[in-house]
């Protein structure tokens, strides 16, 4: 029983020391697919979006399967590491093929695109009521119910067709 503690034990070792000497990019290229990829401007989105929530969606499977995230872990993700959520890396070390987007209260919403394939970052951000099914599984950042630009009133169709719907009527009481 011994032998297989110790055996599992310095496995265990070997892999964490493996582990830091990647992420400190000990090995030549091997932070490389990083360089494939970019954060995309969510400037715009974060005016509009309120994340009261943490968590990544990606459209494409292939993406989600190439992103982890684990308390604790550092990892080298140099100009990346201002879009992507806390704790969240590449565990494969690829570059994902479309665009990923990550959200925090802290951030806001954020994007991480391959350079080929570039998505504006309003595809990442999900309007809807909270609590509802979206917010539960979101397919984006989820912002929340949706602000009014400014120039339109909440209300201002429904009193123009409450005025509309009293001048007829007056109009047909008169005829008749």
């Amino acid at each position: 029983m011994y032998p297989i503690f110790w055996l599992i034990l310095a496995t265990l070792i070997r892999f964490s020391c493996f582990q830091n000497q990647t992420d400190k990019g000990h090995f030549p290229g091997h932070l490389s697919y990083l360089d494939k990829m970019e954060c995309g401007d969510c400037k715009m989105v974060n005016e509009e979006c309120e994340i009261v929530s943490s968590g990544f969606y990606c459209r494409e499977e292939e993406d989600s399967d190439q992103i982890d995230a684990q308390k604790g872990v550092v990892v080298n993700l140099r100009h990346l590491r201002e879009c992507m959520g806390p704790d969240h890396y590449f565990f494969n070390h690829e570059e994902i093929s479309a665009a990923c987007c990550f959200w925090t209260p802290e951030m806001g919403c954020q994007q991480v695109i391959n350079k080929q394939r570039s998505r504006s970052c309003s595809d990442c951000a999900t309007y809807h009521e909270r609590g509802s099914f979206l917010d539960l599984n979101p397919m984006g950042c989820p912002c929340g119910p949706q602000k009014n630009s400014g120039g339109e009133k909440p209300y201002g169709c429904n009193v123009f067709i409450v005025f509309l719907m009293c001048a007829i009527r007056f109009v047909c009481n008169k005829i008749h």
